[in-house]
């Protein structure tokens, strides 16, 4: 037996070194630069019929916010990630660890609302002076509170949005809320807000 392997290996050791260095190749392009995309500093979930964000406008919202962003895995980039929800998808993001900002339609927001997964957004809409007065969608009571808060954003409020071609017309801007008290959860957050002021100071 010791004998076969040690043929086996004079004649084909150069075929199977090669293949080791093949597989290590492909083992790192896979794990470690999947696609050139770095890995998440911010997550941004959108609720579509089907269309998708065009990669223009995701690498020039990449540009437009990447000074804002902090860097969360320390891997020296920083990097902002859209994702699609479409049908069952929309609640597994809502029963699990997901998105840190949201952009949702009014019928979705309806059913989540109150189910505490939003952050109240109230300072934010006080520092800008945003009047969603006429748009009672925006407003919800959760289960415990005693008082109204704002939990989302009408994206017709938001000119960067608009002018990027997200829909103005019953679709909202809302921010998850902490999944988990972790560091990493909480830059997420904290970089959820630096997105989101940086909109709303967009003047076009």
């Amino acid at each position: 037996m010791l004998s076969k392997l040690s043929n086996f290996w004079y004649y084909h050791k150069n075929h199977v070194l090669a293949a080791i260095i093949l597989l290590v190749i492909a083992v790192f392009v896979i794990i470690v630069v999947p696609g050139g995309t770095p890995s998440p500093d911010i997550q941004v979930g959108y609720v579509t019929d089907g269309r998708e964000v065009g990669e223009a406008v995701i690498e020039e919202m990449n540009s437009y916010f990447e000074n804002v962003i902090k860097d969360v895995d320390g891997d020296n980039k920083r990097y902002m990630d859209f994702i699609p929800l479409i049908g069952p998808r929309v609640d597994v993001e809502f029963s699990s660890d997901g998105v840190q900002l949201i952009l949702i339609d009014g019928n979705t927001l309806d059913l989540y609302k109150n189910q505490g997964v939003f952050e109240p957004l109230d300072a934010v809409v006080k520092k800008h002076g945003l009047d969603v007065s006429m748009d009672e969608r925006v407003l919800s009571m959760t289960e415990g509170q005693k008082e109204t808060h704002i939990f989302a954003l009408p994206v017709s409020k938001i000119k960067y949005l608009l002018d990027r071609g997200f829909p103005g017309d019953n679709y909202y801007l809302a921010v998850r809320m902490e999944y988990e008290n972790t560091p990493e959860a909480r830059t997420k957050n904290k970089n959820s807000y630096s997105v989101l002021e940086k909109m709303l100071e967009y003047r076009g």
